[in-house]
């Protein structure tokens, strides 16, 4: 899901270059058993994607853990950080003007041929009666 919201944030500005848009983060928070974990996902190639775990901490459950709850401050600490600076690098891939000269980020992604979006066709009300 990640790489598919970078990939959506990308699609409005596919003249953005390269440098600016590898900087561009989405931000992921997953939760197993009672570890707690921010991981990001940012483009470093011609579509190739680095997922990075940012944070990770244990959600306490008894008062004996509670030295853990520092971690979980620094967690949320790690969160508004990130977001801040997205979004000043976000305001500059979205008032940078596109170059001529420059690799632009639609040469990294990965995006369908044109005829691929003609062969789609609307799915039936009654999916059950679909012959294929």
């Amino acid at each position: 899901m990640s790489v598919c919201s970078l990939c959506r944030t990308f699609g409005n500005n596919l003249d953005c270059s390269v440098e600016i848009a590898k900087e561009i983060k989405t931000f992921s928070i997953q939760i197993i058993g009672d570890r707690l974990t921010l991981f990001s996902v940012s483009l470093i190639g011609k579509e190739k994607f680095l997922a990075v775990e940012l944070v990770s901490c244990l959600i306490p459950f008894s008062f004996d853990t509670i030295h853990y709850y520092a971690k979980i401050f620094n967690f949320f600490m790690t969160i508004r950080t990130e977001f801040v600076n997205q979004e000043k690098l976000r305001r500059k891939m979205y008032s940078s003007a596109p170059v001529d000269n420059s690799e632009k980020i639609r040469d990294w992604l990965l995006l369908p041929d044109d005829y691929f979006f003609y062969d789609l066709k609307p799915v039936p009300e009654d999916i059950d009666e679909v012959a294929i």
